[in-house]
């Protein structure tokens, strides 16, 4: 069967850090680091990674192993839905680029 994942960026925000804290000042003029979940059904974290809160979620996914895995998830039926910030990320489906149930295969 299909596995449907879903991938999500969120900010946790920190404390200022000593060294280098213009990379952890986000959009929202707060402090943060910038994780990338990839999620299951069942709601359970299938990947993360990080990085600085000034850094895109794109540039994030494109410098992820995930974005090196992309293509070959969906040879193993593994499909990542992601919102239309995504549109170009290789291996996420986003609501410009899936019609219907036949974009799966």
């Amino acid at each position: 069967g299909r596995n449907i994942l879903v991938i999500e960026p969120t900010h946790i925000p920190k404390n200022k850090p000593g060294n280098e804290s213009v990379r952890f000042y986000n959009r929202k003029k707060i402090f943060s680091v910038n994780y990338l979940c990839v999620v299951d059904y069942k709601l359970r974290f299938r990947y993360i990674t990080f990085g600085f809160s000034s850094m895109h979620d794109i540039r994030m996914h494109r410098n992820s192993t995930l974005n090196d895995f992309g293509n070959n998830l969906q040879a193993h039926n593994y499909y990542i839905i992601g919102d239309k910030a995504f549109k170009s990320s290789n291996g996420v489906i986003t609501p410009e680029n899936f019609k219907n149930e036949n974009d799966l295969n």
